[in-house]
């Protein structure tokens, strides 16, 4: 059976990038089929007679830019992966594209992370087998905030007097909030050395400006309906996440694992549950279907979207993160914290730690009304940790003192 090729659609107004890109993609023609436009316009009008699986544009450009472009692909084509590949550098760039694209590649970008980029970004798309909920997924430019959350950020960011560094705790007490400044930090075009995992840390290197600049932008984020609020208690998930990412980090740090994965552990604990903020955000009649059959039947919520759904929150939100460029280590993390035994590879990792984390504390502070997620004993006897859960299970307990949850740098190789 002939595999089925990617379609690619290359698009910048300068000539002589477009011919570098077909000299440097030539040898992957068996592989993808390419189209290599120099407009916006002419992409639009290429689109609407092909079908196009991602999207590589140019951001300035003369008529239509890149923004506006990618704009008019999120509404008519949403299904579609959107990335930039652009040389103009800097926050403005990312800013005016934070909820159109998915991805942002800097010129020059060589051959590898091109590939890897998009093979990375159809592989993840891959994993959610129903096109709708692809394009539902793949539409997506914000995720729920909590009200309360928003409107203290909204204060901090409009005084004068609060320093910057009281304004990173507040965005690292929502999920949402957290994701889209961790995504836009570690954009290429602030060319960083290192992945910044903490929220406070990638506050403060964004500045308060750019801060404001995104808070005040339209469709960056949506504050969360007050019904839906009660209804399927976020603020709860918000308090599950956090201890989830700081219990694993500890646990990282117990296993000595590098101060780089500990940051990775970190991240994909406070986001592992970005996929119930999507369900919220999207599927709200669903996920009200997925949590009557728990609540019923005493299941899982894993259990009952499968059932409902066809697939996962585990699922949703490792599509949505890797299509927004958080690393790999975080969205394998993110996508099977419920079944670590499915990785390709049993060994220490940032999955490991969040695995058992957010197994303990859904155990430790969960609810009555579902049945609780289980600790994977076949893989962890697999990796000789079986006597180490007793210790961890009297952390996760016990809680973690606030200030661990902001170290500002304390625990990212500074």
């Amino acid at each position: 059976m002939t595999p089925v090729k990617q379609r690619i659609l290359f698009v910048d107004d300068e000539p002589h990038v477009l011919d570098g890109l077909r000299r440097l993609l030539h040898r992957l023609r068996s592989e993808w089929d390419m189209w290599f436009v120099a407009s916006g316009e002419e992409a639009v009008t290429l689109m609407e007679n092909q079908a196009i699986d991602v999207v590589i544009t140019d951001m300035r450009m003369p008529g239509m830019n890149g923004a506006q472009l990618l704009e008019i692909i999120r509404s008519r084509w949403p299904e579609t992966i959107r990335l930039v590949l652009s040389g103009y550098s800097g926050k403005d760039l990312v800013l005016c594209s934070a909820s159109a694209a998915h991805r942002f590649l800097a010129k020059p970008c060589d051959l590898e992370t091109i590939v890897n980029t998009v093979k990375r970004s159809c592989q993840l798309r891959d994993v959610l087998h129903d096109s709708s909920i692809q394009s539902m997924v793949s539409q997506i430019e914000s995720l729920p905030v909590l009200p309360n959350v928003y409107a203290e950020l909204m204060d901090a960011i409009s005084s004068e007097r609060v320093p910057i560094t009281q304004i990173g705790p507040i965005i690292g007490r929502d999920i949402s909030l957290s994701t889209k400044v961790l995504q836009i930090v570690n954009s290429p075009f602030f060319g960083l050395r290192r992945h910044i995992d903490d929220p406070s840390d990638a506050v403060v290197f964004l500045g308060l400006d750019t801060i404001r600049a995104l808070v005040l932008s339209l469709g960056v984020f949506t504050v969360m309906d007050m019904e839906l609020l009660k209804e399927f208690e976020l603020e709860a998930l918000e308090d599950h996440s956090m201890r989830v990412g700081t219990g694993a980090r500890r646990i990282c740090s117990h296993l000595r694992l590098s101060p780089a994965n500990q940051g990775y552990a970190f991240t994909a604990g406070l986001v592992h549950a970005t996929g119930l903020l999507i369900l919220m955000k999207s599927l709200s009649p669903d996920l009200r279907m997925v949590l009557d059959l728990a609540r019923e039947e005493g299941r899982s919520m894993y259990d009952a979207e499968r059932e409902i759904l066809g697939t996962t929150h585990a699922h949703l939100g490792a599509y949505l993160l890797g299509l927004w460029g958080l690393p790999d280590p975080v969205v394998e993390a993110v996508l099977l914290h419920e079944n670590p035994s499915e990785a390709p590879e049993r060994q220490l990792s940032p999955l490991t730690a969040v695995h058992i984390a957010n197994v303990l504390d859904h155990q430790t502070h969960g609810g009555s009304w579902q049945k609780k997620p289980e600790l994977d004993m076949e893989y962890l006897r697999a990796l000789d940790l079986e006597e180490s859960i007793p210790d961890w299970t009297e952390m996760i307990r016990d809680g973690v003192d606030e200030t661990e949850f902001h170290p500002m740098g304390a625990q990212h190789g500074k």
